[in-house]
């Protein structure tokens, strides 16, 4: 961080860092659950794709194709195309580090 400009002092959002602690630790907590409960329903529907709660459609488990292109196979098939077609640009992450 030899350059000024890459730390910037936000002592007044010390707050919104706090809070995204918080609310990282809920949605990791939150989708666990989420993924246990859907993980039971899923067992008890069997091979069934609807699941009924009081003879009304509540869940749907739906299993559908889908079509997607495999960059490995491209970079082995057809390395020059490969290389043709890949960009490189820049991408910006936020990471809560403290």
């Amino acid at each position: 961080m030899d350059d000024p400009a890459a730390a910037v002092d936000i002592d007044h959002y010390a707050a919104h860092v706090d809070m995204l602690h918080q609310v990282q630790e809920q949605i990791t907590r939150l989708s666990k659950l989420r993924g246990d409960l859907q993980a039971d329903i899923k067992r008890a529907l069997g091979d069934a794709e609807v699941g009924l709660i009081a003879g009304l459609p509540a869940v749907t488990n739906r299993t559908t194709l889908r079509t997607s292109l495999s960059a490995k196979a491209v970079k082995r098939l057809w390395p020059w195309v490969a290389r043709a077609c890949s960009e490189t640009r820049p991408v910006t992450t936020f990471l809560l580090v403290s």
